[in-house]
Order: structure tokens, then sequence, then C-alpha cells
């Protein structure tokens, strides 16, 4: 079942690009905000944050 946040449905799709296989990114601490999603990931290079407009793939908002 695909859950849709703020008119996005494909959530669980992009979260998967960012480091998928066995070390999967374990997205964390979701926040809304101008209709974008703000989260931690880990990309395979330690947790990072990240934001997700619903149309692209999710993008490194800064290199913590």
């Amino acid at each position: 079942m695909k859950v849709k946040i703020c008119g996005i449905t494909n959530l669980q799709d992009a979260l998967d690009a960012i480091n998928s296989g066995a070390n999967a990114s374990t997205p964390s601490d979701f926040i809304i905000f101008n209709d974008k999603i703000y989260f931690s990931a880990d990309d395979g290079t330690g947790s990072e944050l990240f934001v997700y407009d619903g149309v692209n793939n999710p993008q490194k908002v800064y290199d913590i």
C-alpha cells in the first residue's frame, strides 16, 4: 500500500533511491515545510539532510 503525504504517493520509491541494497538509507525525522518533505537519511557517507518535492529524486540539502 502506498501512503499519500501532501499529494506525494511515491515517497518510498524515492527514499529507496538514496541508498538501496543491504545498507538502506534509514530515513527519519520527517518535517513538512512549504510543500516539501525534509528528512535525514544515510546516503552511504553518514546521515545527511535531504529534501523531497514529490517530483524529483530527493536532493541533499547540506553535507553534515
